[in-house]
């Protein structure tokens, strides 16, 4: 009996002694929880910079990020505040907001896409500026929740590129493949067009001043710009902008130009020789082209109207040219003066 009374008070004495181990540590874990919970995070760490502005370079020919942390969890609010810090005026002067030349009256997102509108001065912008512009902003404002792609508006109406089609809602990878932030494939160029007159019958000389990308000829930028005809009263387009280029390559001074069968049946305001000789005298403008072979269709046309040979290659032709004189005898050819179109 004295043995198991001993044995009961052991038992005892190891579980009161169990529970006090327990109460111990279970006093230590609220302390330290209460700690942790009343202890202020440090700035330092707690606060990272969650999305990347993106600005334009001085130069003008890329863009860059820079770290931020909106102090709002809205997704309107967001917006706001990056749009504020795109548009602040002490930036740093190693970076160019892309909100500069022009303002943003205002958005609204439909889901998940976002519509800007922007102010007429956008439209004014360079090509080169204006697509930095599109891709700081689309790479900027896709970072927000909410936000999967975004669109521009110029007086409620879609923006449009330089064949009159509307750009649509842009993603940031579509200017990560190339299509518009690596500036390098991009060059100015000065370009002569030649449009007809306003009865079709003559050539109207057009100067003009581009960007155009250097992954395509040079040749072949030429005449996408005479396609889409004359910006300015004074010319008139030379052939329809329903035409189709199928091909466009140069070789010891000639250029060959393909065009779509469906060319020959167009509906043309000009004369069979403004028509081809607006193509003829645009080409040899370009260094190193002398004369252009135009065929039309597969197999190609003989002719185009019955009445301009295409067998041969064309020289260009100065007298269809409004307000050319020729020269007296022996005196050089002067250059046809051409007004200039921004």
């Amino acid at each position: 009996m004295e043995r198991e009374s001993t044995m009961q008070k052991g038992k005892i004495c190891r579980h009161k002694f169990i529970r006090v181990i327990l109460a111990a540590l279970l006093t230590a874990a609220l302390v330290l929880t209460g700690c942790s919970q009343s202890q202020e995070p440090d700035p330092a760490t707690a606060r990272t910079d969650s999305m990347q502005l993106y600005y334009l370079n001085q130069d003008g020919t890329t863009i860059f990020g820079v770290g931020f942390t909106p102090r709002s969890e809205n997704r309107d609010r967001i917006i706001d505040e990056l749009l504020a810090e795109l548009n602040r005026e002490d930036l740093s002067s190693d970076r160019v907001s892309p909100l500069a030349g022009y303002t943003i009256t205002g958005y609204h997102v439909n889901k998940h896409m976002l519509s800007l509108d922007v102010s007429e001065g956008f439209q004014k912008l360079d090509y080169i500026t204006q697509t930095l512009d599109r891709a700081a902003l689309v790479s900027t404002l896709c970072q927000v929740t909410g936000v999967e792609a975004v669109g521009f508006l110029v007086d409620g109406e879609d923006l449009r590129d330089s064949k009159g089609q509307p750009y649509g809602f842009m993603t940031p990878d579509q200017f990560a493949k190339g299509m518009g932030t690596n500036i390098q494939d991009y060059e100015k160029t000065t370009i002569r067009l030649y449009f007809a007159n306003e009865a079709g019958t003559m050539l109207v000389p057009v100067t003009r001043t581009e960007f155009y990308n250097t992954n395509i000829p040079l040749e072949q930028f030429v005449l996408e710009q005479l396609i889409l005809g004359p910006r300015s009263e004074g010319s008139y387009p030379s052939i329809p902008a329903s035409t189709k280029l199928t091909g466009v390559t140069s070789r010891d001074g000639i250029c060959y130009v393909s065009l779509d069968s469906s060319f020959a049946a167009e509906n043309f305001t000009a004369s069979p020789e403004a028509v081809i000789y607006s193509i003829v005298n645009t080409l040899t403008e370009l260094n190193g082209i002398n004369k252009v072979q135009i065929s039309i269709g597969d197999p190609p046309e003989a002719s185009f109207r019955d009445s301009i040979a295409l067998g041969a290659a064309l020289e260009r032709k100065l007298d269809l040219i409004e307000g050319y004189t020729a020269p007296e005898a022996g005196g050089a050819a002067p250059e046809p003066q051409a007004p200039a179109v921004n």
